[in-house]
């Protein structure tokens, strides 16, 4: 079994077990506090053009589908895309909204090539699944590949007092600099509000480009 799959057969067995345990409740996606959920999405969304309708959002790993809500509860006008790899979520999803559009899709496996405005992702990488750094930048890099204004990801910080052996810790200046130097020159750190917790934008470089142009017209 490749890295990937077992990758993916721990995580589903942890979101399974929660699931199972907890059903229509935030715990069932790992999370205890919807204030900090909501604070973490407050993050994602911070660059994201919530009035034109004609934006795309593509969220991995929406689980449930909590920031299609979210979305909605802040005015969103655009469209939203969720995948995930955990069937119990999904179905969660589509019973809970009618119209959420959520799909069962492996970023690193599927060969789909739809692109979105902004690819977010809140969560994916806290829970230690057997992940490693070389799993952590594959999977960034597919979001950029996916994405064609920025994206934008949280993690837990290794700039932290105390370390839980069940979380996988990623230091921001090192996922950071990998993006700069492979992805694009324009990376956005936002360490300064939830703690433990850090954001990381990724944007693409031709917006600036075109950014530029409008500016000297």
């Amino acid at each position: 079994m490749s890295e990937n799959n077992l990758i993916k057969q721990k995580a589903n067995d942890i979101y399974n077990e929660a699931f199972n345990q907890y059903h229509d409740d935030i715990r069932s996606v790992l999370c205890a506090n919807q204030q900090r959920q909501y604070l973490r999405f407050a993050e994602l969304l911070k660059y994201v053009d919530h009035n034109d309708a004609s934006k795309e959002i593509l969220e991995v790993g929406c689980g449930s589908a909590d920031l299609y809500k979210y979305l909605n509860f802040n005015g969103y006008r655009g469209k939203y895309t969720g995948y995930d790899i955990n069937e119990n979520l999904l179905n969660l999803a589509k019973a809970k909204y009618v119209n959420v559009n959520v799909e069962l899709v492996d970023i690193l496996e599927s060969k789909a090539t739809r692109k979105f405005d902004y690819v977010l992702m809140s969560g994916v990488f806290n829970v230690m699944v057997g992940q490693d750094m070389n799993w952590i930048r594959a999977f960034v890099t597919k979001m950029f590949e996916l994405c064609t204004n920025h994206i934008a990801f949280n993690a837990l910080s290794t700039y932290v007092n105390f370390k839980d052996d069940k979380m996988f810790y990623i230091d921001p200046f090192e996922i950071a600099r990998y993006c700069t130097e492979n992805l694009s020159k324009r990376v956005t750190l936002l360490h300064h509000n939830l703690p433990y917790n850090y954001t990381l934008v990724v944007f693409k470089d031709q917006d600036l480009n075109t950014t530029i142009e409008k500016s000297e017209e």
